[in-house]
């Protein structure tokens, strides 16, 4: 199975981002746009799993050890970049880098990759098509210093992902509370 691990966001913070898709598909921009539910900040991919490597992964997880800590929501932008855009996000930020710290704590102790370059993030839209992308580029530059909430990471989730023409459909296998 597909997996992932992920930090949830807020009600509140959901709630606003989800003004901003309803401004994104105002743009008229072809878009797979993340349903509201869906909205979360991926930690580390983990791709296809067995089912022993998710018992393993969770064994894990269970002795997690880590504090919690705060992350704030600000700003719009694109990967890989603003001339060739495949995904509209929102970035998070932390005061002490908690969140790339934890990307890479986990990612080594599970022996799995961590990204070099790991930018914490919320997926808001995956482009479809290239017309319309200046509106959703003046769009994304308005909100360059918004910010959208704050909220205190308090676990972590291993997500389950299948794929369907309708686009992924997440699952909570587990989760794993922070100290």
């Amino acid at each position: 199975m597909r997996c992932f691990l992920a930090v949830e966001i807020s009600e509140e913070t959901r709630r606003k981002l989800l003004e901003v898709i309803q401004k994104a598909r105002q743009t008229g921009i072809r878009s797979s746009f993340i349903k509201p539910e869906q909205l979360h900040v991926t930690l580390l991919f983990l791709g296809e799993k067995n089912g022993q490597q998710i018992i393993d992964i969770q064994e894990k997880l269970s002795k997690l050890d880590f504090p919690r800590f705060t992350l704030r929501v600000k700003g719009a932008g694109f990967f890989p970049n603003e001339d060739y855009v495949k995904v509209f996000w929102v970035g998070v930020e932390d005061e002490g880098n908690q969140l790339q710290q934890l990307h890479a704590h986990i990612g080594q102790w599970l022996g799995e990759q961590a990204e070099k370059h790991f930018v914490g993030h919320i997926t808001l839209a995956r482009i479809k098509g290239r017309e319309r992308m200046e509106e959703l580029k003046r769009l994304s530059h308005s909100l360059r210093d918004e910010v959208f909430g704050e909220f205190l990471v308090e676990r972590v989730v291993l997500k389950k992902s299948t794929l369907t023409p309708h686009g992924a459909v997440y699952e909570d296998l587990n989760s794993f509370p922070l100290q």
